[in-house]
């Protein structure tokens, strides 16, 4: 290289160019090597050169360099965009955190106005915060970009002015955060408050906050109706505050107990004093609160008032103990009555046993006396010469008093209830063979009569339309 440049010198040109030397040690220099030929007023007859050392110069270059490669992988690493824009408003660069926020490429910002991304209202917030700029003073401020897909992303900037060396404005340099899930939550947090709030304030319990020394640090605007303060007069103060002496201590010592161990109070039963002097009844349930550290801060709950259910159920219980009373009574008068239906009823199975027994001793008393006082004189009647008629009536005799010591009539009557006593009478001559005709003479009736009473019998005891025999029917009653 320098043999060449030798050459283009001789040639009549000036040479210029950097050049590097090895020292002994090692180490380069850098130099800016001028070359130029000398002239006479015919010819070129040498060269003139002069080395100028910028061994420092390229040192500062080379640590320069690798700065800004530094500053640029973290630019375009960074979470944040980053965005410069000139003293015209256009922008000059964007890294990639802020393309990939709005959806666009670089080649999309670069010469663009920062206005071009943003709505009206936003344009407005921009002018105003740029003319502040030009000022010199500068602070970060909230501002919605419109995404290429049409969505808008609200941001914080957070801008540096950029002045020349004589103080004039040439730009701005900001770092543009996306909060847009910051947004999200803060107006979490409000909808959840305001619900908070509401159901605080249409709920018909007490909602209260206290600190882990027991003090109230929230109390809802339901407390006036229940004990008639505003919460301002509870706020700082504790639950004790609010009632008897004797309860106070019991409750105090329950809620000891429970913060120790931080556990929650459950349906905790407390009696409070209303600020004109009367009692209310409250029940009492809280959680333990904790910090984001995990330290205990105290409890958060409700009271509700139940002093109208404890008097319903001390009414409930005078009215219960009363009606114990009375089944009491009622009880033994009931124990005494059986007692006395107990010896009633053994009188009565004693007088039923004795009637039984008494109607046995009848039924056979009557055998007996027909046995040994009738059947004997039927015997010598037999044998004595009687005309058909008279046999006929003797027969009729003979049979019905049979059927008196026999169980056959009561059969009859019990298994069909139906039939008349004519019909009875009827189905016992035919049970004992009498024909139709024969009948009619001894009940003194036509024939056609003692048919149709056939035809009665026959549908009361199931034989109509069938072929059975009406006699043999009868007999199988014994």
């Amino acid at each position: 290289l320098w043999r060449e440049n030798n050459r283009r010198a001789l040639s009549g040109e000036t040479v210029t160019g950097e050049v590097v030397y090895d020292r002994l040690n090692g180490e380069k220099n850098y130099y800016y090597n001028i070359i130029t030929p000398i002239r006479d007023e015919e010819k070129i007859f040498g060269i003139l050169g002069v080395l100028v050392d910028i061994s420092e110069l390229k040192q500062a270059e080379e640590a320069l360099r690798k700065s800004e490669k530094r500053f640029r992988r973290l630019v375009e690493t960074m979470n944040d965009g980053i965005g410069i824009q000139d003293e015209n408003g256009l922008i000059t660069y964007v890294n990639n955190k802020f393309c990939q926020m709005l959806n666009y490429k670089p080649d999309d910002f670069i010469g663009k106005p920062v206005t071009g991304f943003l709505d009206d209202h936003n344009r407005q917030i921009l002018k105003n915060q740029t003319s502040v700029r030009r000022k010199g003073k500068v602070k970060p401020y909230e501002i919605e970009w419109i995404c290429k897909d049409g969505k808008k992303i609200q941001t914080i900037m957070s801008p540096q002015a950029i002045f020349n060396d004589d103080g004039k404005f040439k730009g701005s340099f900001s770092v543009i955060t996306d909060i847009s899930i910051l947004k999200q939550v803060e107006g979490a947090l409000r909808e959840s408050k305001e619900r908070f709030r509401n159901l605080t304030e249409i709920t018909s319990d007490w909602i209260w906050e206290v600190d882990k020394n027991g003090f109230y640090t929230y109390v809802s605007p339901k407390i006036q109706d229940i004990l008639g303060y505003e919460p301002e007069e509870i706020i700082g103060k504790t639950p004790f505050y609010i009632m008897p002496p004797d309860e106070a201590n019991r409750v105090f010592k329950i809620y000891n107990t429970l913060a120790a161990s931080q556990k929650p109070l459950d349906c905790l039963e407390n009696i409070n004093l209303h600020k004109d002097g009367h009692q209310v009844v409250l029940e009492t349930s809280g959680i333990p609160t904790f910090g984001s550290d995990g330290e205990f801060c105290g409890y958060r709950g409700i009271d509700r008032d139940i002093t109208e259910r404890k008097r319903v159920e001390k009414e409930l219980r005078k009215a219960h103990d009363k009606l114990e009373c009375r089944v009491k009574e009622r009880t033994i008068e009931l124990e005494v009555k059986t007692r006395s239906l107990e010896e009633l009823n053994t009188a009565m199975k004693v007088l039923l046993k004795k009637r039984e027994e008494d109607k046995e001793e009848l039924e056979d008393n009557i055998l007996t006396n027909v046995k040994e006082l009738i059947v004997p004189f039927f015997k010598k009647i037999k044998k004595t010469k009687l005309d058909d008629q008279q046999k006929t009536f003797f027969s009729i005799i003979e049979s019905n008093l049979n059927e008196i010591i026999s169980p056959f009539t009561r059969k009859m009557s019990l298994k069909y209830l139906n039939l008349t006593p004519t019909e009875i009478q009827i189905a016992n001559l035919v049970k004992h063979g009498s024909p139709s005709k024969k009948i009619a003479e001894l009940m003194n009736v036509s024939p056609r009569t003692i048919d149709t009473h056939r035809k009665n019998i026959r549908r009361k005891i199931g034989l109509q339309g069938q072929r059975g025999n009406l006699r043999s029917h009868l007999l199988s009653l014994h």
